[in-house]
């Protein structure tokens, strides 16, 4: 009787052994799982893919790339905005190696033809599907265009201000671009001045498409020229000439900051300035603010930014944290005048995506995270190219899936947009174990 207590005894310690070491392993096996995988992505991803602007002259066309990975190699098809194929015809041609041309077009009609002006390249195997980013097409028309420069009377000793813009060309209509030209070279006569990069001695600065010359003397008088290139097409033009006159004494009026262009773009990174120069000689007291938040910060020309010319204009060093709203106010003893730029920076959207692949038990929980570089795009989630409704957010986000099933396979997207930039990643959900 004793023995078979014990053996009973023993044999429950055996089963209590065995079920704690199959909770232990089911708990291991479901904190595996959301963990990435090693396992090589078989649904698509892309290898390269369009830009989400498609600046391009509208007389040239345009053609854009794609290309995807997965196995089976996936097949790749071009869309619109909602979904439809789109097909080669007279206003574009579809590649078999994932190729999309944009056919030339004449001002005033659609670009894409039937009113299409963004479109998306789609990979597709038997284990998923992957849209690209949306990508806006925005021709221009630059055939007809003239670079135009103006130059504002100087006195001895002031500043001068001359500015490069253009006429007959045509816009996006993205604010959040600026203007499509830059400044290539400027010419006093037909010598080519030498720009140096700006500090706050230089007497050249270039500022946007504005040059401004301080310690003006009379050497400086004469013709001023420019070389505008276009960003896009990259297509230079030289403008005719125009007469910087110089005088001597003093001169007295209201400010009237000069600079035409109240937009100003700059690369990540690289010192930009902005000008606020005047014609008044003794010039006026200026005053710097950057605008946050809807408030007015002053300035004083410290730490990130600098003044030169007693304020003519303001330089940062570097411009990817000096983006947004500047104001600048100039002061004279007849009066003041205010004037407001802007600074876009040219930075990147990216985004991040973890994990990439996910190999999941049916039933257990997955969590997708994302985050995007600017905190202020838009993010939206997708599986197998259709929208996951009620998901997304501003500048990071996460996606839970609980209780998978073999419906919840195949590829999430998530996406980031901003205007008319935009940008994805995408991850992989399989079911194992």
């Amino acid at each position: 009787m004793t023995l078979r207590r014990r053996d009973a005894g023993a044999t429950l310690q055996l089963v209590y052994v065995v079920l704690l070491f199959t909770s232990y392993r089911g708990a291991a096996e479901e904190s595996e799982e959301q963990t990435e995988s090693s396992e090589p992505r078989v649904a698509p991803w892309f290898t390269s893919e369009p830009p989400s602007r498609a600046v391009f002259a509208s007389g040239a066309g345009a053609r854009l790339a794609c290309a995807a990975r997965g196995d089976p190699p996936p097949a790749i098809t071009w869309t619109t905005e909602d979904g439809q194929e789109l097909l080669s015809d007279q206003h574009r041609r579809v590649y078999s190696n994932g190729s999309l041309e944009i056919a030339p077009t004449p001002t005033g009609t659609s670009v894409g033809g039937n009113g299409v002006s963004v479109v998306r390249c789609r990979a597709s195997n038997a284990h998923g599907v992957a849209l690209s980013a949306p990508v806006t097409l925005l021709p221009v028309a630059d055939d007809s265009w003239e670079a135009v420069v103006t130059a504002w009377p100087a006195a001895v000793g002031g500043v001068a201000m001359l500015t490069c813009g253009v006429a007959g060309l045509s816009s996006t209509g993205d604010e959040d671009e600026g203007d499509e030209l830059e400044v290539a070279l400027w010419y006093h006569g037909e010598r080519v001045i030498d720009v140096p990069p700006p500090t706050p001695e230089t007497r050249y600065l270039s500022a946007g498409n504005t040059l401004l010359i301080r310690s003006v003397t009379e050497r400086d008088a004469g013709t001023y020229g420019c070389l505008a290139r276009h960003r896009a097409t990259r297509r230079s033009r030289r403008a005719r000439p125009a007469e910087l006159r110089v005088s001597r004494g003093a001169t007295g009026a209201v400010p009237a900051p000069a600079a035409a262009a109240r937009t100003i773009r700059a690369a990540a990174g690289a010192a930009a300035c902005l000008p606020c120069a005047t014609s008044l000689h003794p010039g006026p007291h200026y005053t710097w603010y950057r605008e946050r938040e809807g408030r007015l910060q002053p300035v004083a020309g410290e730490g990130d930014t600098w003044i030169w010319a007693g304020g003519a204009a303001l330089c940062v060093r570097a411009a990817r944290t000096a983006a947004g709203a500047w104001l600048c106010k100039a002061y004279s003893a007849l009066g003041d005048a205010t004037a407001r730029l802007r600074l876009l920076v040219d930075v990147p959207l990216t985004i991040t995506l973890h994990p990439q692949l996910v190999v999941a038990a049916s039933g257990s929980t997955v969590r997708f995270n994302c985050s995007a570089s600017d905190e202020e795009a838009a993010l939206s989630w997708r599986h197998d190219g259709a929208p996951v409704a009620g998901a997304g957010g501003a500048g990071t986000a996460s996606l839970v899936l609980r209780g998978v099933t073999r419906a919840a396979r195949g590829v999430y997207q998530c996406e980031a947009r901003r205007g008319t930039r935009a940008a994805q990643a995408s991850a992989e959900l399989r079911l194992g174990g």
